[in-house]
């Protein structure tokens, strides 16, 4: 028996899978995936929820990052422990990825950082940034990037994900995110060693909330089926993820949705997602009943659906009464349950 492995999966596909010599000889392809939520509590069980959430939105779920953070005490303080001291494990990764695995292919590194600079890009607006010649190779480019995790490529809901021209990227790699964000703009100061035994200065909390509520977005779309269990509907046919069009833009808050669910026939459900979490009024369900009407407005055979609102929190105030303006609210306790991972 024969193990190959690389880092460049359109290289080992073309030279050994597809070749001559050895077509149709491979008997298994494995794609090695990062730990999922419940992997990761399991793998730092000492962590709460909040915290184990906090490493999924921070770093993912690469098990060579979560070994940084084992007996390291508490998330945040250790994963700045890890990055803003000359030579730590992750203000040197990025190098490890793009000029030892990656480095062959400078299309790589400058796909993710034309995707650095802002939250999405069609591709033809990603080739021009990224001085690309066109055709075949770019397309390989993309694929070999999504494939290892570190991008990913995503479409309205109600259109065709391979032949549909609004067709978005942008980086899915959580550690990537982080860097681009934290690391990257210091890093000079970060090798001069300003940051030497109080890292933490180094990280600008208010910023690190926001990207985490972005990132949670993200997360809360790409584990659509685990929102189709809590809710009781992940045994019929359904689509997910989210609405927007060639109208709208990033600051045309009222016209994209994130997350969104259309079953076939009856229901669309439109969620919400809120990420620390903390108080909120009625205004945030005006917010949402907005995006549902222009929703209609726009799709015309879903006006005799019916319409159920999701809010999805990490925990819902005992006190607040907007439980009730919702259909549902979604917390931690479900997302962590692990009925709904098996």
């Amino acid at each position: 028996t024969l193990v190959l492995c690389g880092s460049s999966p359109s290289f080992l596909i073309g030279q050994f899978t597809a070749g001559k010599a050895l077509y149709a000889r491979a008997q298994l392809q494995i794609y090695l995936k990062p730990f999922a939520l419940p992997e990761i509590k399991r793998f730092l069980p000492k962590l709460g929820n909040r915290e184990v959430m906090q490493t999924q939105l921070a770093i993912g779920g690469v098990v060579e990052y979560l070994k940084q953070l084992k007996g390291q005490g508490a998330v945040v303080p250790a994963i700045c422990r890890k990055s803003f001291e000359p030579n730590a494990f992750f203000s040197l990764e990025f190098d490890r990825i793009f000029v030892s695995s990656l480095g062959s292919n400078r299309y790589y590194r400058r796909v993710v950082e034309a995707l650095s600079k802002r939250r999405f890009a069609p591709v033809k607006e990603l080739e021009k940034a990224c001085g690309g010649g066109g055709g075949g190779h770019f397309t390989d480019v993309l694929r070999d990037l999504e494939i290892c995790g570190f991008i990913s490529r995503y479409t309205p809901l109600h259109k065709d994900d391979n032949t549909s021209k609004l067709v978005r990227y942008n980086i899915a790699d959580e550690y990537l995110r982080f860097y681009y964000n934290f690391i990257h703009p210091i890093r000079k100061r970060i090798a001069a060693g300003e940051y030497v035994g109080q890292p933490d200065r180094a990280l600008n909390r208010t910023r690190f909330l926001q990207i985490q509520g972005l990132n949670f977005e993200r997360w809360c779309r790409d584990h659509h089926h685990i929102f189709s269990r809590i809710l009781g509907f992940h045994g019929v046919e359904y689509m997910a993820g989210p609405f927007f069009d060639r109208r709208s833009r990033e600051t045309d808050k009222g016209f994209q949705i994130d997350l969104m669910y259309i079953i076939k026939g009856s229901k669309i459900v439109l969620c919400e997602i809120k990420y620390p979490g903390g108080p909120w009024d009625r205004n945030l369900l005006r917010a949402v009943e907005e995006k549902r009407d222009a929703f209609l407005r726009s799709q015309a055979r879903y006006r005799d659906y019916s319409v159920e609102t999701v809010l999805i929190v990490p925990e819902c105030p005992a006190s607040h009464r907007s439980r009730a303006t919702f259909d549902r609210v979604i917390t931690f306790d479900q997302i962590f349950d692990d009925r709904y991972w098996e």
